[in-house]
């Protein structure tokens, strides 16, 4: 899924919450160099059958003249995991 610009990236941010209302991210570990972060992480939620589901993920944040300019995220969203 693709999101450009400021309105298109709060569309998603709302459908994302309002499809998973418990959604959480544990950080495990933020890396800095430049103009360049990534962030590990790991996401929990309820599905819409009652099971508790998690999945992890890394953001790779670019930034220029101190805005985002691309934020790409990699996860296993595609295939969770039950929690344990």
């Amino acid at each position: 899924m693709r999101a450009e610009g400021a309105e298109a990236f709060r569309a998603l941010v709302v459908e994302t919450h309002e499809r998973w209302p418990d959604f959480t991210f544990d950080e495990h570990a933020f890396y800095v160099s430049a103009d360049t972060g990534v962030s590990e992480w790991t996401a929990r939620a309820t599905a819409p059958d009652g099971r508790r589901l998690e999945w992890d993920g890394v953001d790779i944040v670019t930034c220029r003249d101190g805005r985002v300019v691309r934020n790409a995220v990699y996860s296993t969203a595609h295939d969770p995991r039950p929690e344990p």
